[in-house]
């Protein structure tokens, strides 16, 4: 459970466990281990990890565009991509 444990609190490095991927693969795709598994061995351009982190930035930029007055959003993953992104907008780039 500590690699577990390091993976959730964003240590560099962390060795995230195989069954965690699994778990996360089946919880975003509502599918059981054995069709993850599978998936996760065909899935040679690793589309399946390119879909979780964009569900990740749509839900953090989702928190960006309707966060209140003073809200502070230092939680949400992937909310300095967000940021960048909106300023780099903005600029014109």
């Amino acid at each position: 459970m500590k690699a577990l444990h390091e993976t959730l609190n964003g240590v560099p490095g962390a060795k995230v466990p195989s069954a965690w991927i699994i778990s996360r693969v089946c919880e975003e795709f509502h599918c059981t281990p054995s069709v993850a598994i599978a998936e996760l061995e065909r899935d040679y351009r690793r589309i399946i990890f390119e879909i979780l982190r964009m569900r990740v930035y749509a839900a953090a930029k989702h928190r960006f565009d309707n966060m209140s007055k003073g809200e502070k959003l230092d939680d949400v993953p992937m909310i300095e991509d967000v940021i960048r992104n909106e300023v780099a907008i903005v600029k014109g780039e």
